[in-house]
């Protein structure tokens, strides 16, 4: 099943996006990159990981690297993978989607005093700095497609 556009992306296709989002990766690499992300709380399996990477090489979400592989320090047989420019607006568009929602949630109960609504406007302005620093942080603002990664080999 492959995915289609204009509907959310899964949980699995959300984080191996996140993980290819600052450099590729093998498939190894990306599930201990999603464990370390989610802190231990996501252990994406392999018949989930190969499965969302078949399903994300169709619409484009992400393309295998023609990265070299050095036979001194990896495995030849290891496939890498890179997030594309589609990749990239899917994923800014599923983060931008889950913020909408978060900010209307903390304005939708009027303040009870200046410094309740004080604290609202902190916590709104916290929550729009982090997102614009996860979309720094990550590559997606500032990198143009096709641009050499400093990361590569």
């Amino acid at each position: 099943m492959a995915l289609k556009k204009n509907k959310p992306l899964t949980p699995a296709v959300l984080h191996i996006l996140l993980a290819l989002a600052a450099r590729e990766r093998h498939g190894y690499g990306i599930m201990k990159q999603v464990e370390a992300d989610s802190h231990g709380k996501v252990n994406m399996g392999p018949g989930t990981l190969y499965g969302s990477l078949g399903r994300m090489l169709d619409p484009g979400l992400i393309r295998e690297s023609d990265r070299k592989v050095d036979p001194d320090r990896d495995d030849e047989r290891r496939v890498y993978y890179t997030i594309t420019a589609a990749g990239r607006k899917a994923l800014a568009t599923a983060l931008a989607q889950a913020l909408v929602p978060v900010i209307a949630l903390m304005m939708w109960r009027p303040p009870l005093s200046s410094t309740e609504e004080s604290s609202q406007m902190a916590l709104i302005v916290g929550v729009i700095v982090l997102f614009i620093m996860l979309f720094v942080a990550s590559g997606l603002l500032f990198r143009r497609a096709g641009a050499a990664d400093p990361q590569r080999g």
